[in-house]
């Protein structure tokens, strides 16, 4: 019967509501049942909140573990995030031999050639690309929900399909996850 209203009933209406009292409330039962039913967790109140940017809002981790792990697409949009830095850097600075790349606390460095390459506060490029949260949410990386280990395949997976070639690299070019303990 839920099913069938969220269906049939415009999300902005049935599904924002419910979605948003729920994730508000820290009801992870009901939401998950509400999402199952096929409410859009990603639509927006009048504020521009999704339902994680409400549950990290008030508090609820649950519902934030719960979207963020049940997210299958999280991966995905975080190797795209990152993608679209190397690109972009690419574009803007393409002449500039990178020596190191790095992936620190959901921001992209670009260590450049003569640069100390274990000194990511010392670089030009240090902070030059912060992935958005739908991709990469900090605070549940903090929390201790999100595997640091997974940064490195995904670094491994880039360089695989030769993202890294966008740049200028040098000979001893490298890229790494630096893992913060806050």
């Amino acid at each position: 019967m839920m099913q069938k209203i969220i269906q049939r009933t415009p999300n902005v209406i049935i599904g924002e509501c419910l979605v948003n009292l729920a994730s508000e409330n820290e009801y992870l039962e009901p939401f998950s049942f509400i999402l199952e039913c096929g409410a859009n967790p990603n639509t927006q109140d009048k504020e521009g909140y999704t339902a994680l940017g409400r549950a990290k809002g008030n508090g609820c981790g649950q519902i934030i573990a719960y979207l963020t792990k049940s997210d299958k697409k999280l991966p995905s949009k975080l190797v795209k995030a990152i993608e679209e830095g190397i690109q972009k850097f690419s574009i803007e600075h393409g002449n500039k031999p990178v020596a190191v790349f790095a992936i620190e606390d959901g921001i992209l460095s670009f260590g450049l050639e003569g640069e100390d390459p274990n000194n990511s506060s010392s670089w030009k490029y240090q902070g030059f690309y912060e992935l958005p949260e739908e991709a990469f949410d900090l605070d549940v990386y903090e929390a201790g929900e999100i595997n640091p280990d997974s940064f490195n395949q995904i670094l491994d997976n880039l360089n695989q399909k030769d993202i890294f070639n966008k740049l200028n690299k040098t000979e001893n070019f490298k890229y790494l996850f630096l893992r913060h303990i806050h």
